[in-house]
């Protein structure tokens, strides 16, 4: 199944703990980040799709979420890069919280 991989760096920028998310739950959560509706997001699971605008809601999400996972940790983390991958996953995004665009 398709699903999406991020990464948390630290200060250093190296990665730390990444976290998985199926399509489903990606698609989910950041559609539900800015209210679209719970259908597109079912159409971009469906297609095996990472939209660019959910991706980007989801790269908030996720930035929010590296402070539940690193409540003990010795240096801070952040939320670095966001990538889809797995059989059939469209790439139909480009982005990357931080430097440079990730493209497919």
């Amino acid at each position: 199944m398709p699903h999406v991989v991020a990464s948390d760096v630290n200060d250093a920028h190296i990665v730390q703990q990444v976290l998985l998310c199926n399509f489903r739950l990606e698609n989910c959560m950041g559609a539900a980040m800015v209210m679209i509706p719970a259908g597109m997001a079912n159409d971009s699971t469906n297609a095996g799709l990472v939209e660019e605008n959910i991706a980007g809601n989801l790269g908030e999400v996720l930035n929010m979420c590296v402070r539940l996972f690193t409540e003990n940790a010795p240096d801070s983390l952040t939320f670095k890069v966001l990538q889809p991958c797995g059989p059939g996953a469209s790439l139909n995004l480009r982005f990357m919280h931080g430097n440079a665009p990730f493209e497919s």
